[in-house]
């Protein structure tokens, strides 16, 4: 009986530390992380800010990020960012080809393991 008592503490340890975990995060403005431009034209450059907030006790670095191909082309300021500051990555979309697309841009923070997805998306028009 005593085993079980020392496994429930455990188990109730193990899931207070990760909720207290992932309260400190990184909290982006545009919480889905997905930017639709909507119906655009073919050949127009379109661009979005991705703005964050650093809600960790940690000083943030974006490391690099990596897009799905050459017609998204981010832009960040290569500066840390103090917990409770902001930050923005600028996304500029330039449409090859006509239909819906569907891009993403992979954030990686310096020291994280998983990188953070953003993903532009919208229907060209072909006129």
């Amino acid at each position: 009986m005593n085993y079980k008592a020392i496994r429930l503490f455990f188990c109730l340890f193990i899931g207070l530390a990760s909720n207290l975990q992932s309260q400190e995060s990184i909290n982006w403005i545009d919480s889905t992380l997905v930017y639709d431009f909507g119906d655009i034209d073919y050949g127009t450059e379109y661009q979005h800010s991705f703005v964050f907030i650093n809600n960790t006790s940690d000083t943030l670095s974006i490391e690099t990020i990596r897009t799905d191909c050459g017609c998204t082309v981010p832009d960040w300021e290569n500066t840390f960012i103090a917990p409770g500051t902001s930050g923005e990555i600028s996304v500029t979309y330039t449409p090859k080809k006509h239909g819906y697309f569907s891009e993403k841009v992979r954030v990686f923070f310096f020291e994280e393991k998983k990188p953070v997805i953003l993903n532009v998306e919208g229907y060209v028009f072909k006129y």
